[in-house]
């Protein structure tokens, strides 16, 4: 049986703001502002590497 998948208001305050600097980061290397598709993307990959 899975786990249910955490949310962003389940993670710890050290866990969103480390969420909230890959979104900044990726922003900046884009160059422009992430589409929602990128932000759920990064967003999917770092709730994953947290369950692990």
């Amino acid at each position: 049986m899975a786990l249910p998948r955490i949310t962003q208001k389940e993670m710890t305050e050290r866990e969103q703001r480390e969420l909230k600097t890959l979104l900044d980061r990726a922003r900046i290397a884009h160059g422009r502002v992430l589409t929602n598709s990128e932000t759920n993307s990064i967003k999917k990959d770092y709730i994953d590497k947290l369950m692990v």
